[in-house]
């Protein structure tokens, strides 16, 4: 990734916590009070950059696949993401490429496998489910 670091509004890195995860090779930060050379916002869509940041933006989106919430935090299995406009919107006004119909089967075959894209509304099964006591935060042994 051609940036120093993606840095993220602490509110939104509450609410993934697991989005510096989607980008391995790259430092993921909280927002800093300013914006050190080749810095990029990554914000919701909707969000508005600080009136101070003059960096890049990123934004980000979930997409058509609801988060599943596990332990009281939302967890996007996927995420889309385009500079500074609605990444769902980029995404589909591309031209496929010739192998989009087989890598979009792909696709379908290991989000099935995954389990990915359950519906909406199903119950929180609460953090005790992935392993966490809720009392003591931590992950069981």
């Amino acid at each position: 990734m051609g940036h120093g670091r993606i840095v993220v509004p602490p509110a939104l890195l509450r609410r993934w916590p697991h989005l510096p995860a989607f980008w391995p090779g790259a430092r993921v930060v909280a927002l800093p009070p300013a914006a050190a050379p080749g810095d990029l916002l990554a914000l919701s869509v909707g969000d508005a950059p600080p009136s101070r940041w003059d960096g890049g933006v990123l934004r980000l989106a979930a997409g058509p696949f609801a988060p599943v919430r596990f332990g009281g935090r939302s967890t996007p299995a996927v995420l889309f993401a385009a500079p500074a406009a609605d990444p769902v919107a980029v995404a589909l006004a591309g031209a496929p490429a010739p192998c989009a119909p087989a890598r979009a089967q792909a696709l379908r075959e290991a989000f099935r496998a995954a389990r990915i894209g359950a519906p909406a509304g199903l119950a929180d099964p609460g953090p005790c489910a992935i392993g966490c006591h809720p009392s003591k935060g931590g992950l069981a042994a």
